[in-house]
């Protein structure tokens, strides 16, 4: 009986051993966690930091060596949308040196979004959510990282940067970046204009200056969008504009969006606009 005693002891203390040896491996008061091709992740220590190039960066390793990284081009709650060119991506690095990483820049297969739901302003913490889908350099291979959480995680305050300006869409199915985008709000009329071009191609939308987040009909008036190709005007026909985050004080804005439209010169040509996306920090008059 006595040997059965201390044989309860002993494996009493083991697991106790673990259990303390598995409160210290992993941070206390804040996580990162998700999935990887549908494999269960978290980091051990997830931290926080600003960048050289002003991205608020979030990045955790398991304990065998896979990483995580996300760049976020501000630091307001809102969605942030990824995708090829946008300033926001992400990344993910194997565990094997000899794999080449996976990251969302670049690539027609590249997308996903972070969204930050609370700031912890006092402690500087952030908290929020985040799924992409990244190609491996070098190769064709796609990673799948879903159901993506963070939890206070430290940040530094990165003020809204308008040079982090993104517009994109598929024009008739084909992929559309902006190279230059523009915002400019004005208080005399209540409407903020908002413009993403290529030289030849442009996109414009005018809202109310106090849009709230929601989905809303283009009328041709108070929601209203256009296209146009080396000078020539389309004419909407029908179309939708989400607005995902809208944060006054820092005056920014994203959303996504999609629309019909035909030439005006000639109305057998068609042109249908979707996935369009935008993230935008505006100018207010």
């Amino acid at each position: 009986m006595k040997k059965f005693i201390l044989l309860l002891l002993s494996i009493s203390i083991i697991i106790s051993s673990c259990s303390k040896e598995e409160e210290v491996e992993y941070a206390k008061g804040k996580s990162m966690t998700a999935k990887i091709d549908g494999n269960l992740w978290r980091a051990v220590n997830p931290t926080g930091s600003s960048s050289a190039s002003g991205m608020y960066v979030i990045s955790g390793e398991s304990k065998v060596g896979h990483k995580i990284t996300l760049y976020v081009s501000g630091i307001y709650e809102g969605e942030f949308t990824i995708s090829a060119v946008s300033p926001n991506y992400a990344e993910y690095v194997p565990a094997d040196e000899n794999q080449a990483k996976y990251t969302t820049l670049g690539g027609e297969n590249s997308n996903g979004k972070i969204v930050i739901t609370k700031l912890d302003q006092t402690n500087k913490k952030a908290t929020g959510t985040f799924n992409f889908t990244a190609n491996q350099v070098g190769s064709h291979s796609i990673k799948t990282i879903s159901s993506g959480k963070f939890e206070n995680i430290e940040y530094t305050y990165i003020a809204p940067n308008p040079a982090n300006n993104m517009m994109v869409a598929k024009l008739n199915g084909s992929q559309w970046n902006a190279t230059s985008t523009t915002g400019a709000a004005f208080s005399s009329n209540n409407q903020m204009s908002l413009t993403g071009t290529d030289g030849l191609k442009s996109i414009s939308m005018t809202l109310p200056i106090t849009i709230t987040p929601g989905t809303y009909t283009v009328d041709g008036s108070l929601y209203n969008i256009s296209y146009q190709e080396g000078g020539e005007g389309f004419t909407t026909q029908s179309g939708t504009i989400t607005i995902s985050s809208h944060n006054a004080s820092q005056k920014t804005i994203t959303g996504t969006f999609s629309f019909s439209s035909i030439k005006n010169s000639d109305n057998t040509v068609q042109m249908d606009v979707t996935n369009g996306s935008f993230s935008v920090v505006y100018t207010l008059y």
